[in-house]
């Protein structure tokens, strides 16, 4: 059974699931949609103003080793995948490790996952899909890089996000029972691979925060979804973390300068 909370309006569809989550009111898979919310982020605290598009909280009770999150970034990137093509089957859209949705180079969505954890698993994920329908922000900042963005309605497409809504329930139904706990993630990994933006052998780099930037050949993923990349020096590299860059691949513009 699931649980469909509509709003026009929210500070944030995740700190209303996680109001959930503490008050002990999600006896089932529950999700929450707005068409505006004014205290919106996505990955890395990043601020994502949701007018024009669809904010969705997917909450859900998993009992998943907590070193397996990864899996859950991409079972949900797969969930908002599979969504958007029923919705708009002409639009091809891929995506980029770990959580962003793609089309044309150009970014039309993301996914902020945030969990509970009880003991060494997790005990609720909460999956926040943000979606660009109508318009977009003028800029999608990620790190140092300023990637284009584009809506459904940029493509030429026009969908109703009651409809998009909807396909995003059904979608999860589908994958969630295929992903069964992460018994069957092998499947999930492989619809993953096959809709990947990026392609094996391409070349890419990783910025890792102001850590280390790694360059190399995308190898694909390892069987937990973490990503493999050949460095340079021919040494395999697993990644856990990370935002991937690659050539012709996204279309970026210059970064911005602090404070312009």
């Amino acid at each position: 059974m699931t649980s469909l909370i509509v709003k026009d309006e929210v500070r944030s569809t995740n700190i209303d699931a996680l109001e959930l989550i503490r008050n002990g009111k999600v006896n089932e898979t529950t999700i929450i949609s707005a068409k505006e919310q004014t205290e919106g982020v996505g990955r890395n605290g990043k601020k994502w103003n949701s007018d024009g598009g669809l904010a969705i909280s997917i909450v859900d009770s998993t009992n998943l080793p907590a070193e397996r999150v990864t899996e859950l970034s991409l079972l949900s990137a797969v969930v908002a995948r599979d969504a958007m093509k029923n919705a708009a089957p002409d639009i091809n859209v891929t995506l980029k490790w770990p959580n962003d949705l793609m089309v044309n180079g150009k970014k039309i969505g993301g996914i902020n996952l945030e969990t509970a954890i009880e003991g060494k698993n997790i005990s609720y994920v909460v999956i926040g899909i943000g979606i660009n329908v109508d318009k977009f922000p003028v800029l999608s900042q990620t790190s140092s890089v300023v990637y284009k963005a584009t809506s459904f309605k940029d493509e030429g497409v026009e969908i109703k996000i009651e409809d998009l809504v909807n396909h995003i329930s059904e979608s999860f139904s589908r994958w969630s029972g295929i992903f069964n706990d992460g018994q069957g993630f092998a499947e999930i990994r492989k619809e993953w691979l096959d809709n990947s933006a990026v392609k094996p052998g391409q070349k890419i780099k990783v910025n890792r925060n102001e850590e280390e930037t790694i360059e190399g050949n995308f190898k694909g993923l390892d069987k937990n979804g973490k990503m493999l990349v050949q460095a340079i020096s021919g040494k395999i590299r697993v990644v856990d973390y990370g935002e991937v860059t690659g050539g012709a691949m996204f279309a970026t513009i210059e970064p911005l300068v602090q404070g312009k």
